[in-house]
């Protein structure tokens, strides 16, 4: 089976997050999971490691590629990735459901289209 090579980086950034939702891990953890999900992402694995701050950093392998969260409760704010291959999965929808969740008053997001010449440049970089 030959799948096509692109896919979609959806980054954000929550400021001034909701402390308890952000600080309350294993039900943030659910509503990660959950919203990837929804998305139309299929999950894999998971790796989770807590921080003395009340902080933690989550990483669901998916079949699609990865989420991730960081979270900076000490600043009530997270980075967050939905990276997804093909077009199945939703990064509007990720993004929706994590939103409704954390009630950031702050948000940045991009999203970076991948593969198939999408980046200005072509071959590779020196280093």
């Amino acid at each position: 089976m030959n799948f096509p090579f692109k896919g979609r980086h959806l980054l954000v950034t929550f400021y001034d997050c909701s402390l308890s939702a952000l600080l309350d891990v294993e039900t943030l953890q659910k509503q990660l999971e959950f919203s990837a999900k929804c998305a139309g992402a299929n999950q894999l694995d998971l790796a989770i490691h807590p921080f003395p701050n009340g902080g933690y950093t989550s990483v669901l392998l998916l079949s699609e590629s990865h989420v991730s969260i960081h979270t900076y409760p000490e600043h009530r704010s997270c980075f967050m990735d939905f990276f997804t291959c093909g077009e199945n999965a939703d990064g509007s929808l990720f993004f929706k459901l994590m939103h409704d969740y954390l009630k950031p008053e702050k948000v940045d997001q991009m999203t970076i289209q991948r593969g198939s010449g999408s980046f200005p440049f072509e071959g590779a970089l020196d280093f």
